[in-house]
């Protein structure tokens, strides 16, 4: 079931792009009836993100991902976008608020925790309507801030610069 405040919020703002390779493009909410399609496309993701890391780093199992996924579409600070053509998911965003400690006040700070746009469908604009609508649902949830995570030699990084991100930390790992 949708969550009542984010569900009134996209009824409003729901976006129809048309000319999109001849056919019409929606973006909504996620919903369960989505999570083999989330995850199906979250597989082309990571595999596309394992080629520019260490191979010693997994980083897909489909039973987290769906449970993590309906784990998230349930949440009320958690929202989950997918571009939608003909009934098939060809993007998603996953969008989350965190709590940030901001000189001693609590504040709230967005997170884009993920975007993907299938291959096929890059570079069409679709990522940036995602964005769009991300931002609009941050401002909604009133937060002051708005961050991403991408490793290092991700082409993405041009286009997250041109949406006006800049580096702000380097995060690293080590395997045990």
């Amino acid at each position: 079931m949708f969550k009542k405040q984010n569900l009134l919020y996209f009824l409003f703002n729901l976006r129809i792009t048309s000319n999109l390779l001849d056919n019409k493009m929606i973006i909504r909410q996620a919903n369960k009836k989505d999570l083999n399609q989330l995850v199906t496309l979250e597989k082309d993701f990571l595999i596309a993100t394992q080629k520019m890391l260490n191979p010693k780093f997994k980083v897909f199992d489909e039973a987290t991902s769906k449970s993590e996924f309906l784990k998230k579409i349930k949440d009320n600070d958690c929202l989950i976008l997918v571009a939608e053509k003909k009934k098939k998911i060809i993007a998603f965003s996953v969008n989350e608020i965190n709590k940030a400690q901001l000189n001693k006040r609590l504040i709230n700070e967005g997170k884009i925790s993920g975007i993907f746009v299938s291959k096929y469908y890059r570079k069409k604009g679709i990522s940036s309507l995602l964005l769009k609508d991300s931002i609009k649902w941050f401002k909604s949830k009133r937060c002051t801030y708005l961050q991403l995570n991408v490793f290092k030699n991700n082409p993405a990084k041009d286009i997250y610069k041109k949406w006006g991100f800049d580096e702000f930390s380097i995060h690293m790992k080590k395997s045990l």
